[in-house]
């Protein structure tokens, strides 16, 4: 698995503020944008 997916899932992990935001994404486009915020260094 990529580095930066790992490091972005242990951050969403560790923070129940970005799991309830992720949660709440219907668009993965959406989704995707918002983590890009997260953790930089990754393509869909």
């Amino acid at each position: 698995m990529n580095e930066n997916i790992v490091k972005l899932l242990q951050k969403v992990a560790e923070d129940e503020a970005l799991q309830e935001k992720m949660k709440s994404f219907t668009d993965p486009e959406e989704a995707y944008e918002f983590a890009r915020t997260i953790q930089d260094g990754f393509t869909k």
